[in-house]
């Protein structure tokens, strides 16, 4: 963030054209959505420089949109938390909407925005890990270009965007899938939150009791999450209930790919044995679904 200002100019273009003509004039503009994340950061560092110019997309009317496509759904990165738990019971997976309801306060859901809580690429963001899952894609815009990436590669690196400064990410795609089982659990360490931080997100999809969709997303601090797709696919095409022998089994190899990640991604035992729970306590509760 720049030099401390004693007076922030802020910008709030109505359309992305105008968005284009202001970073023209204002090249080191930082952007604004909802804005808890850069107030937050104001109230716990009042003497930290702040930025001179602030554009707000809050306005933008591209943005702010909810619309149904074939495939699933498409939200603007402006749209607030509060606006996709009210209005998205029956099209947003379930998934997604308890992470969002599990975002601190409704003043606070008011004010963040998905494409905020995104753009943070923080372990401590509450959608990441449930788009890991879902496979969510992103629509990024500048005056010079437009593309979609998948999420994934947008959260390679802890704390950074992978866009230019002209850049921004314009909407989230995200497949609509509503699995039969499903878990969502965040932990952190409550008296040291910035020690360590667990997202487990899990989805399975079942018919004629055979399991023909199996996720799990493990969310961490560096990386910002872990997925064995091999794993996976070993439990895909199985019949239910899963035997205790191929639970115990797929329980251990997780063990393992738990043990063999980077070190700085789940620092602490207390997490690395509460994934490996968690993730035991989700394939008893697939074992135990019934279709009928």
């Amino acid at each position: 963030m720049g030099k401390k200002a004693e007076r922030i100019n802020v910008l709030s273009p109505l359309s992305l054209r105008e968005l284009g003509a202001w970073l023209k004039e204002y090249p080191a503009a930082v952007f604004m959505a909802g804005g808890s994340d850069l107030i937050q950061k104001y109230n716990e560092h009042p003497h930290a420089g702040i930025p001179d110019t602030v554009i707000s997309l809050s306005q933008i009317d591209e943005l702010g949109r909810i619309k149904r496509k074939e495939q699933g759904i498409e939200i603007g990165a402006c749209v607030p938390m509060s606006r996709i738990l009210s209005t998205g019971q029956n099209i947003v997976p379930r998934i997604l909407l308890d992470a969002i309801a599990r975002i601190a306060t409704p003043s606070v859901r008011n004010l963040a925005t998905i494409g905020g809580n995104i753009c943070m690429v923080s372990p401590f963001s509450d959608v990441l890990v449930p788009l890991v899952l879902l496979e969510a894609k992103l629509e990024i815009r500048g005056p010079a270009s437009h593309f979609w990436m998948p999420l994934t590669r947008f959260l390679r690196t802890p704390g950074r965007m992978p866009l230019l400064s002209s850049e921004i990410l314009a909407s989230v795609a995200i497949p609509v899938i509503q699995p039969d089982v499903q878990v969502y659990r965040k932990l952190e360490v409550i008296s040291i939150p910035t020690l360590s931080v667990l997202t487990f997100a899990a989805m399975a999809r079942i018919f004629r009791n055979t399991v023909t969709d199996f996720r799990i997303v493990y969310g961490g601090l560096d990386p910002l999450f872990m997925r064995n797709r091999e794993l996976e696919s070993s439990v895909t095409g199985r019949k239910i209930p899963l035997s205790l022998k191929f639970r115990e089994q797929y329980e251990q190899k997780t063990r393992e790919f738990i043990q063999e990640c980077d070190p700085g991604f789940l620092p602490d035992r207390y997490h690395r044995n509460s994934a490996i729970r968690l993730t035991r306590l989700f394939l008893e509760k697939v074992s135990t679904y019934r279709t009928d």
